[in-house]
């Protein structure tokens, strides 16, 4: 029972978190638009990022897509440790 609580506890926060840069990225916040203009990215690139975030953080809190999952968790994983 423990180990679910702390399963979806963590998961609730890296969901979370992607929605939130994904809702960040497509309205379009200062940070996000600066950095973009910074790195010289295409602002049509931060779109499609953001939606790709908004969906992988809805992924990981809809049960029954264990392969999305995966990929959308590992991803995040990667990105926050490198």
């Amino acid at each position: 029972m423990g180990r679910k609580v702390i399963y979806w506890v963590v998961t609730g926060l890296l969901a979370l978190s992607a929605v939130f840069a994904g809702v960040n990225y497509l309205w379009g916040g200062q940070q996000a638009v600066q950095t973009f203009a910074h790195v010289d990215y295409p602002q049509q690139l931060r779109v499609l990022l953001g939606i790709a975030k908004l969906l992988g953080g809805i992924t990981l809190i809809v049960p029954g897509l264990l392969t999305l999952k995966a990929t959308a968790s590992f991803k995040w994983m990667f990105r926050l440790l490198t």
